[in-house]
């Protein structure tokens, strides 16, 4: 990570992991039949991730603000799958699949531009889609080279309006997320949609002697047995 001063940062990220099997009797490679176990033996690979990431935080008394943007590139990706079409008794395995490239861009920022006012807003862009086709249990070959993964959004947007003065609080807010696909060949999808919601509250203090803040900045008292109310920042005991 490289810091221009207290309010700029830029980092960047690179790293290649590997996932390594699972030894246990009810998952991964070794949980299979015999011939299941015969099917893969010295044909599994472990799945290795590529992963490149590059940076920009900006930050001062009103604004956090940040960029990244990555690269992921999974190769021999692990699935499992059957040994053929039939059903019953046919337990699945492990195979490598081909391999999968996830590119995307994620923006944030937060801005408190008035007393106890904010405002936040996110988006983030991810293009992750299949590099290989593969065969499938009955011997043919799927082609999804190019397809957009299972279930992987291509956009998604928030943002979040909030006001709080320690006592009173509220916010109203949106969520936005694009098409997606839950078949391999994406043929089947599941359209987007937009969310809003909004809540607000009020924090009730309790009644007590000296005062301390918490870590949240809201103001607490002890508490004191009996009912009491206020008058003029004074507190009185109900006889």
């Amino acid at each position: 990570m490289y810091r221009f001063n207290k309010h700029h940062d830029v980092f960047a990220d690179f790293s290649r992991n590997m996932s390594a099997f699972t030894a246990s009797a009810s998952t991964g490679p070794f949980s299979t039949t015999q011939a299941g176990f015969a099917y893969i033996h010295n044909k599994l690979k472990p799945e290795t991730t590529n992963t490149e990431e590059i940076g920009y935080r900006f930050h001062n008394d009103s604004v956090q603000a940040s960029l990244t943007g990555y690269y992921v590139d999974f190769e021999n990706r692990l699935l499992a799958s059957s040994l053929s079409s039939v059903i019953v008794g046919n337990q699945n395995v492990l195979e490598n699949v081909g391999s999968v490239t996830s590119r995307g861009v994620e923006a944030a920022a937060t801005w408190r531009f008035f007393r106890n006012w904010s405002l936040y807003g996110a988006w983030s862009y991810n293009d992750a889609h299949y590099n290989d086709n593969i065969d499938n249990s009955e011997g043919s070959i799927l082609h999804i080279s190019g397809k957009q993964v299972v279930a992987a959004l291509r956009n998604i947007g928030n943002f979040k309006l909030a006001y709080d003065d320690g006592t009173i609080w509220g916010q109203f807010g949106g969520q936005y997320m694009s098409r997606r696909f839950y078949t391999d060949l994406n043929d089947s999808p599941l359209p987007g949609r937009v969310l809003f919601n909004q809540s607000a509250g009020d924090r009730f203090h309790r009644p007590g002697g000296s005062q301390r803040t918490g870590s949240s900045g809201q103001r607490r008292e002890p508490v004191r047995q009996g009912i009491y109310f206020k008058h003029r920042n004074h507190w009185f005991r109900e006889q």
